[in-house]
């Protein structure tokens, strides 16, 4: 059985076109330095010049293929995205869309128009970037029992508290997409709303997070921070169905377009070189496996998001394969390196951070919260869930 893509002729000549211009555009100069394996090694400049080439790739239409043209986009079909993502992989470009393609559903399915040419058109165009503050300190997986307040004062909004583990480099961002108590007196999930406001507004202070894994973590405190109600997403106390667009792609439902595997070369080339145990050989095969399965199963979703498929349970399982994933390649390269995992001179220190990611499964919803919503959602619960309303981009079959 054949589980490849396979493109037309015309989607064969848009590749060409998408490799002409990242080998114009998509090399990082060699006086910026080499690119680190995280996020937290990379410079200021490194971090200028991915900006400024991700404004290129939105002048295309590239940087968010299938989403609309009129906002930003590019209005393209979903094979067209994978050829753009393919061709990527193969350079070292620090960032990426990270959270914006979590604010981006949000402000479709619930922005004015005049907010969505305000604010999503820029963000679609790689002209602007956001921050999503959502953890606290007290609250992580109950997002709905968050305790930053934004209370109506006139025209504006006075917001106080702290988020945590916030992701982001280089801030302040040119904006913050926060979800916060707006009514203290209203039931829970209709005491919310939902914000998207500059990152620059007095009163906000970033710490900046020195962590084992996921860097470029931060803390942020709003003190007596003064948002005016233009920035308010939706009606002032509906931020938790609002958010729901957010959370389902990043629960996994937008899918995902995987690339080509860069561990397992590396790991093949330590075994040829130093020789590993039965059990190591083992390893590496079930480690190759759960890859290929990854990659089947975020296509699989991906392409039911972008065709408007209905969905229940694909996202958060393909999430929770994902997070699995890296739990079993931290055991698995542990299994085939043995010691020698732990040393960053090891596969050009691959191995080492595929150790310490192994303990950083939480983001975007721990293990347990996927587990969660799938039962909901297949219906071992007391009601059978439907995945809330999103959005991940042009409805095109390919």
């Amino acid at each position: 059985m054949d589980f490849e893509f396979h493109f037309t002729p015309e989607q064969d000549e848009f590749r060409k076109e998408v490799k002409a211009f990242l080998n114009e555009h998509g090399k990082m100069p060699e006086s910026l330095g080499k690119l680190g394996l995280e996020e937290e090694d990379m410079t200021r400049e490194q971090f200028e010049w991915a900006k400024e080439f991700r404004r290129k790739l939105g002048n295309k239409g590239w940087y968010f293929p299938t989403w609309p043209a009129e906002y930003g986009g590019g209005g393209l079909s979903s094979a067209h995205e994978m050829i753009i993502n393919e061709e990527l992989s193969h350079y070292d470009i620090p960032g990426g869309a990270g959270t914006v393609r979590l604010s981006a559903p949000g402000l479709m399915v619930w922005g004015t128009e005049e907010q969505k040419q305000r604010f999503l058109k820029p963000l679609l165009q790689g002209e602007a970037n956001n921050w999503q503050l959502w953890t606290e300190p007290d609250h992580g997986s109950d997002l709905a029992a968050v305790e930053t307040r934004a209370i109506r004062d006139g025209d504006e909004f006075v917001v106080n508290g702290t988020k945590t583990f916030i992701s982001g480099s280089f801030g302040p961002p040119d904006y913050f997409w926060m979800l916060a108590v707006t009514d203290p007196d209203a039931p829970r999930h209709r005491n919310l709303g939902a914000f998207f406001f500059p990152g620059d507004l007095p009163g906000i202070t970033i710490q900046r997070l020195d962590m084992m894994v996921r860097g470029s973590q931060n803390m942020v405190y709003l003190d007596n921070v003064r948002v005016p109600q233009e920035y308010l997403i939706g009606e002032e106390t509906n931020g938790w169905q609002v958010m729901q667009a957010t959370a389902e792609v990043e629960h996994g439902g937008a899918g995902s377009i995987d690339t080509e595997d860069t561990l397992t070369p590396v790991l093949v080339d330590f075994i040829k070189e130093k020789g590993t145990s039965h059990a190591g050989k083992n390893a590496l095969m079930k480690m190759y496996l759960s890859e290929k399965t990854n990659r089947l199963i975020g296509m699989r979703t991906y392409w039911m998001g972008q065709n408007g498929k209905d969905m229940t349970y694909e996202g958060s399982q393909n999430s929770l394969v994902k997070k699995m994933h890296v739990w079993k390649t931290g055991i698995g390269t542990l299994e085939v390196a043995g010691p020698h995992a732990l040393l960053y001179e090891t596969a050009g220190g691959k191995t080492e951070l595929a150790q310490r990611n192994s303990e950083s499964t939480h983001a975007g919803g721990s293990p347990e919260v996927q587990k969660l919503i799938i039962a909901r959602r297949i219906g071992l619960s007391r009601t059978k869930e439907k995945a809330h309303v999103s959005y991940v981009g042009v409805n095109k079959e390919s």
